[in-house]
Order: structure tokens, then sequence, then C-alpha cells
């Protein structure tokens, strides 16, 4: 045990073995005590002043343990700033790991170099330590990925406390996981695991017989099932969506912030990863991006957020690196040729303006065909005819472009069965021959009063002129 009166020094296991090799150690402050009354504030704090190293392995640190009359080892350095002593390795009463995993790591080589090892003294203080470090780097992850995304910051907590707990670490198990095996590694895993937790959250299986129709939700899960293109995305599926529209509306007249599609899309990528099955980044920003086109952009952020909290240091720092290397000129990336665009936000608003565009030109569609079909309802439409030619005629490129009122058939001589004279308007946005701009319609300049006869068609292929005024 450690007496309230002894010091404890946190180093590295490389600082352990120049220790003994050398004879002193250089202390830059890096001192403390930990007393009862606080152990786990005072171990915080000790491993405060410890290197920045990894702490995913339990063999990277040593405490050593002095003695009380440690400054009698002491010393410090000319050559050095004031503030700096060099400890003797006499002032060491014994080095301690931090685990037991990490004493059984180190024994070996301890005793190869001469070095008289201890088993832990403060495991349940450096476990507790190592949790609240994982969190706090998981959010730091989920914070740079919402940047990577161009997503605004998450909400505190993303998620309610009902469902929260099966989207964390460490956090509550599935409610029925033996349900969940034959689906493990397919594009059913999501839709199942977020459909046992909306029935927990609603009150079991029988609450929700009058909303899901169940032989069908079960064709479409082993649909799902037998698919083998897991990268594929989630929210593409239009079959499983419309079969859980009406639970999404029993779900919100008790949780409001829940919805079945956002729990199958964060479910789905999370077993993914957890898998250590390939990522298809570009899958999960298009599920992304479908939501934010359709709902509030705050759901977006919580379902990325975490999404990004499970993912790998290495994986969301070279994505922040090559998104925007000119932030990292420390760091020889730079971002490829062909780098997709992530931007969930800009991809969104890309769609949203397509979508509207498309209504347009439906729209303007509809409203073309109605004056070709029906000309004499709209009279103040004038469409501009192409030149068509006339039977019995030899060379119809010597003839006079023929302008008329924009009736198919309307001009005397002319046959219905002779080709359409309107193709130029069979797609929109199509420049017609005469330079008219894609998507506007090519329409003549309006008529000057007293000369409405000007330029009607009469006989096939020939101008009838205007009569003549005082005639």
């Amino acid at each position: 045990m450690v007496s309230q009166e002894q010091e404890i020094v946190i180093i590295t296991w490389q600082e352990c073995l120049e220790w003994v090799r050398v004879g002193q150690f250089r202390n830059n402050h890096r001192i403390s005590k930990i007393k009862d009354h606080d152990k786990q504030k005072n171990f915080n704090r000790l491993m405060e002043l410890a290197p920045y190293v990894t702490f995913d392995e339990d063999q990277a640190f040593i405490l050593a343990v002095l003695k009380v009359n440690r400054f009698e080892y002491s010393h410090s350095n000319s050559l050095m700033y004031s503030d700096i002593d060099l400890i003797d390795l006499r002032a060491v009463e014994y080095f301690s790991v931090m685990s037991e995993r990490g004493f059984l790591l180190l024994r070996g080589e301890a005793e190869r170099s001469w070095i008289a090892l201890k088993g832990p003294i403060f495991e349940d203080l450096w476990q507790s330590w190592v949790s609240a470090q994982r969190k706090e780097q998981s959010i730091s992850r989920a914070k740079a990925f919402l940047k990577v995304l161009g997503l605004p910051p998450a909400d505190d907590p993303p998620l309610c406390d009902d469902v929260l707990p099966f989207l964390i670490d460490g956090g509550s198990p599935p409610p029925d996981p033996q349900r969940l095996l034959p689906v493990t590694r397919s594009r059913a895993y999501g839709w199942s695991l977020a459909l046992q937790v909306i029935s927990q959250l609603l009150g079991g299986r029988e609450e929700m017989e009058g909303y899901v129709d169940r032989p069908r939700l079960t064709t479409i899960l082993r649909r799902l099932k037998a698919d083998n293109c897991i990268n594929n995305p989630v929210s593409t599926d239009v079959d499983i969506i419309q079969a859980v529209t009406k639970i999404n509306s029993k779900l919100q007249e008790t949780h409001k912030n829940v919805n079945i599609i956002h729990l199958a899309i964060a479910f789905h990528y999370r077993h993914v990863i957890q898998c250590t099955m390939t990522l298809d980044l570009e899958s999960l920003v298009t599920d992304l991006t479908k939501l934010a086109s359709n709902e509030d952009l705050q759901n977006v952020s919580n379902i990325a957020f975490v999404i990004g909290q499970c993912l790998d240091n290495e994986f969301v720092s070279t994505l922040s690196y090559a998104n925007r290397p000119v932030d990292f000129p420390a760091i020889l990336v730079r971002q490829p040729a062909s780098w997709p665009n992530f931007d969930v936000v800009a991809r969104a608003r890309s769609e949203q303006s397509d979508r509207v565009r498309k209504q347009v030109f439906d729209c303007f569609d509809r409203r073309l065909a109605a004056c070709i079909v029906r000309p004499d309802d709209m009279p103040g439409v004038r469409l501009k005819e192409t030149v068509a030619p006339t039977y019995g005629q030899s060379d119809p490129k010597s003839e006079d472009q023929v302008v008329g009122t924009g009736c198919v058939g309307g001009a005397e001589g002319i046959s219905p069965s002779e080709p359409d004279r309107f193709s130029e308007f069979n797609a929109v946005g199509t420049p017609d021959s005469s330079g008219a701009e894609g998507g506007q319609l090519p329409l003549l300049p309006p008529r000057e009063s007293g000369r409405s006869g000007v330029g009607s068609t009469g006989r096939a292929g020939k101008k009838t002129k205007a009569p003549k005024k005082g005639i």
C-alpha cells in the first residue's frame, strides 16, 4: 500500500528503462500524491502529468513509488533550469504497473532488465480513468466527423435517454439478442434492432400489432437478410420505409424525438463498423443527405454524431486532413483530384434545387403539351413551327420557312400524317434551330395591331400576303 506521505511519479515504460540504465531521472513537476479522501481526483491529477501516449495499452505507464526521504537522493542540474531536478534511482522504493494485464505483459522484459515489478495498486482508478478518456475521445471524433460532413454541432445528449443507451459503447444490450443472430452482417440488422427497441418503448410486440403488417414486414426483412450488398444506403429501400410508416406515427404520440428510420441508420452503420467491415462512406452520406433534404438538420447531426463516436481515430483524422489540407500545413497530405464532396448540407441543398427545377420543368412540359394539343383554348400563345415538306414538292429546302398559328394540321393542304412539326419541343431545354436557349419557350414576337394576317398560311407551301390598306 501507499501511504499519504509517499509521492509517486508517472512515467512510461521506456522512461523506466532509461532511468535504470542511467541511474537518474529528470523530474519536471511530475511528482504527485494520492490521498485516501479523494483517490480518483488525485489519480486523475497524476495522469494529467503523464506524457501523452496511448491509454489503450495497460503496459504504457509505470508508477514509481518514491521513498519518504527521497529529497536526500535528489539534486538540481546546474546545466538545466533551476526548477528541474534529477532523482536518483535510490529514491525509488518500487515500480508498480497499472493493471494485472500490464503486469503479465511486462514481467518478462522487466526480469531481463533487472527491474523488480510489483502488481497494480490503483487498478480500479486506472480503469475509471481509461473509460473517461475513451468517452472523451469518442466525443472529439464525433465532433470532427460532423465538421467533415458540414453539419452543425449535435445536441447534448444527441438522442433521448430511452434509446441512447443502445447507441453507446458499454451501454444497454439489445432487447432480444438471440433474434438478431440470424441477421448479423446483413442489411436487415439495423431495421431488426430498431424494431426491437421501438417495441420495447411501446410496451411490447402486442402494442405494435395494429400498426404493422407483420407478414409483409417479415418478407421484406428476409429479402434484406439475403442481400449481400450491405454497403447500400439504408433509406433508399422504399418497401421497408412504407411498412414502418404507421409505427412512426404511433411512436410520435409518446416519443416525439424518436424516429425508427433514424435508429435503423444509426444501428446499421455502427454494426458495420463494430464488425470491422468496410464502411462505405458514400452510402452513409447518401442516407444523411436524404434525411437533410426532408427533415430538420439537427436530427441529421444527432444521427451522424452517434455514428462518428464508434469510428477509429485514424479514420476521422485522415478524413479531416484530406478534406481540408490547408488547415494542416504540418501534414504531408494533399487532397486527391477525385476527392468526393462529403458536405451533407451542400448536397441536400443541391438535391432540393434539382427537385424544384424538375417540378418547374414538369409544369412547363404540361403547359407546352396543352398548347400543342389544344391550341384553340390558348389563343394568346403562338408557337414557332419547323419547316415541314409538303407532298409533291421536289425541293423542300428552297422554300421559305413557314410560320403558322401553332395548330397541327390547321393549315390548308398539310396532312396529319406528315412528320411532327413540333418535335423540337419534345425535350425540355433543347435549343431549336433558331438559337432559342434551352428551357425557354420559343415564342414569336407579339403581333402588331392592324396586321393580324401577316404571315398566315394559305395553300400548302405558299405565303399569303396581307391585304393593302384602302382596298
